[in-house]
């Protein structure tokens, strides 16, 4: 077994202003827990917006594998999961409480592994139980990258997340197709 530490880093985001989130989309997307689905990964249908200025460097990119830092639920069920930044014509800014995940030693670990194994029941109970706080749960980089993961060899690693990759594509394209034959 290996520990998270060994392998990543985890970078806080900003604390954007309240008084320029909004709910009237302007295609700036401000990354809030709420984008996590329970289980992991993103959901768009409830964003919140940025109207105001902001750096460059809290601008994610595509692909960004970024973590739940807090949950406000009492089940603490999105707490520690992860999500990649969607492809899309939209900007999405790195808030305060979202980590931005960073490999660090990317010939021994992939990102989409790391997505994946960040999105396991058993790696979700050990963030959950070692979480501060009693009505707003709250976890750090530090508590993360103490969980400790098996790696097989990077191929072993791609081929898994490709196969889990493949099964959420598959997914998304049948909650399409259920949305359409309902509308």
């Amino acid at each position: 077994m290996a520990v998270l530490r060994d392998y990543i880093k985890i970078k806080h985001g900003f604390a954007f202003k309240g008084d320029h989130i909004s709910t009237i989309d302007n295609g700036t997307v401000l990354v809030t827990p709420g984008n996590f689905s329970i289980g992991g990964g993103f959901k768009e249908d409830k964003c919140k917006f940025f109207d105001g200025e902001y750096l460059a460097e809290y601008v994610l990119k595509p692909d960004d594998l970024i973590v739940t830092m807090t949950d406000l639920s009492k089940t603490i069920d999105t707490l520690g999961y992860s999500a990649l930044i969607p492809n899309g014509e939209r900007t999405y800014l790195h808030n305060q409480r979202i980590g931005l995940v960073l490999i660090e030693d990317e010939e021994s670990l992939d990102k989409h592994y790391l997505y994946w194994f960040m999105r396991t029941p058993n790696y979700q109970k050990t963030i959950a139980a070692t979480s501060s706080g009693s009505t707003v749960h709250h976890t750090s980089p530090a508590r993360i990258m103490d969980v400790e993961i098996e790696l097989p060899d990077l191929n072993m690693q791609r081929s898994i997340a490709l196969f889990m990759d493949n099964i959420e594509a598959k997914i998304n394209i049948n909650k399409q197709i259920n949305e359409n034959l309902v509308a």
